[in-house]
């Protein structure tokens, strides 16, 4: 009987395990949700910087009076986004021939309480792609992606991802 009672317990603590935790809200819910994964992830992949890539999620017309180029169409992501571990306040992507240029994606100054934006971006981003940021910590590269840091308007930082440049052979 001890063998039969044993396997039925354990079953039955797995199956209420898996009830309560069907019970507990999607707490990453955003740009997860859609992509499946976070958004570092989704924009290092080689995939995402090739011509008619698809962006999951929520996307609006954006307008950018620092863009001069009428072919460049800029488009806002609409739903929430933690990137590096920090909720970014804004995330746009820049569009050109069918193709992204680049990824911005502005945190605000109150977005950490502890240290310095920009210094836990840069520790969270050498995290990431283990790569030091060269000499001034705030130039990463990560598989196919260049990641750049830089101060933004108010204080907030802003992180660009953009296809890492293929190296030209001469002969």
């Amino acid at each position: 009987m001890k063998k039969i009672e044993m396997p039925l317990l354990l079953g039955l603590v797995l199956a209420l395990s898996v009830l309560n935790l069907q019970a507990i809200p999607n707490r990453i819910g955003g740009f997860v949700n859609p992509a499946g994964m976070r958004f570092e992830n989704f924009a290092g992949q080689a995939k995402v910087w090739k011509a008619n890539a698809k962006l999951p999620g929520k996307w609006e017309d954006w307008k950018d009076p620092g863009i001069q180029d009428s072919g460049i169409l800029i488009y806002r992501l609409g739903l929430s986004a933690d990137v590096f571990g920090i909720r970014a306040s804004q995330v746009t992507v820049q569009i050109k021939d069918d193709k992204i240029l680049k990824f911005n994606v502005v945190f605000d100054k109150n977005s950490v309480r502890s240290a310095s934006l920009i210094d836990q971006l840069a520790t969270n981003i050498q995290s990431f792609t283990g790569d030091s940021g060269g000499k001034d910590k705030k130039s990463f590269v990560h598989e196919k992606v260049n990641i750049q840091l830089k101060d933004g308007e108010d204080g907030s930082v802003v992180v660009t991802f953009s296809p890492k440049a293929a190296a030209v052979v001469v002969r």
